[in-house]
């Protein structure tokens, strides 16, 4: 690659993460560098799971936007799913900073509860399951993961700094 975020040798990047950690700029960034179609999470559904598995499986140079879908980012990138040609990029953030962001706007962790079988008592947030469920039951299995720094993205032409937001 001639530069880090430049992943045009992929038929497929997903990225994803838990929300508020930067999955929206990371994958615009992340589609210009690379010369490819941006797809954001609602034009297949956000919660659309088919749509978004059969668009993995058939789109060709799409960047698709996909935190709601991170639950599932290793079945698309297996060897056994032919998933070969398909990166998964995962965004990084500092836990404190998504949790502010998150109740900044009020976000409800109710649906990605739900789909890690997380149950009332647990306590836990969301983005800490997801970061454990990406290391133990995830990125072992995918043929091509790659962890992004949010901070790292600092610079770029696209970046939007906090206070003009």
């Amino acid at each position: 690659m001639s530069n880090r975020l430049d992943f045009s040798r992929f038929r497929v990047v997903v990225v994803s993460g838990p929300q508020r950690s930067g999955t929206t700029i990371a994958a615009r960034i992340i589609a210009t560098e690379s010369g490819m179609q941006y797809v954001d999470e609602d034009e297949y559904g956000t919660k659309d799971i088919d749509a978004w598995k059969k668009l993995v499986a058939t789109g060709q140079n799409l960047v698709i936007h996909s935190p709601a879908m991170g639950r599932w980012v290793h079945e698309v990138s297996d060897p056994k799913a032919k998933g070969e040609d398909v990166a998964v990029v995962w965004l990084m953030r500092p836990l404190p900073e998504i949790l502010a962001s998150q109740e900044r706007i009020g976000w409800n962790d109710a649906n990605e509860r739900e789909k890690y079988h997380m149950t009332p008592k647990d306590t836990r947030s969301i983005a800490f399951v997801k970061k454990w469920y990406w290391y133990s039951h995830q990125r072992p299995f995918i043929c091509n993961a790659f962890e992004l720094e949010y901070h790292s993205l600092k610079g770029h032409p696209l970046w939007v700094e906090a206070d003009k937001r």
